[in-house]
């Protein structure tokens, strides 16, 4: 019983250090240079939550060279935890620099889980738009079914003439019945950009 209680008090304390974490960087009036939340533990505690990445008005509010050093660090540790590691990857895109594109793009050419892999693609994609149509054209011959599914959607995000030929090109082709749908469905998003 005193196990099962300690470890109750251990992750009550927890959820009780990350929540003042994250109200003591929300309180930071706007514009202020927070230094202390862009170091690895801060953010391992805010992209450790059972919420969403935190939107650019949180971003802003930090260091970025000292943000972007710990969210390369925590993308690329593999000790990480996977869910701490494709947070950190879409948090990428509030500090796009060359380091961070190179990153994304050896990220997604690697042989990492394919979760991790459709992350760096789907930030990469945000980053560089119909830049990186080349990269997801790749991607649609990936052997990990999520990181062909996450090229498809990108594609169809990006759009412009050049997804649309490569999504129907691979529609006459695709066998898989849950690729097809979201071909199609890319395909439709695609035309409207």
């Amino acid at each position: 019983m005193t196990d099962c209680m300690n470890a109750f008090l251990e992750i009550s304390m927890l959820h009780i250090a990350r929540a003042a974490v994250i109200v003591a960087m929300l309180a930071a009036p706007a514009g202020a240079q927070n230094f202390e939340a862009a170091n690895v533990d801060n953010l391992r505690l805010v992209l450790s939550g059972y919420h969403e990445v935190p939107g650019p008005d949180y971003w802003q509010k930090l260091d970025a060279n000292a943000a972007r050093a710990s969210l390369l660090r925590l993308s690329s540790d593999k000790n990480e935890l996977i869910h701490i590691r494709t947070r950190a990857v879409a948090a990428l895109a509030n500090f796009v620099d060359p380091q961070v594109e190179r990153s994304l793009i050896d990220m997604f050419n690697s042989q990492e889980r394919g979760y991790l892999r459709a992350a760096a693609l789907n930030t990469y994609s945000a980053i560089r738009g119909r830049q990186a149509v080349p990269a997801l054209e790749r991607s649609l011959s990936d052997k990990d079914e999520i990181v062909k599914i996450s090229a498809i959607r990108c594609l169809g995000r990006v759009g412009g003439e050049q997804a649309e030929r490569i999504l129907q090109g691979a529609l006459q082709v695709e066998s898989d019945p849950v690729a097809r749908g979201a071909m199609g469905r890319s395909l439709q998003r695609a035309s409207r950009r």
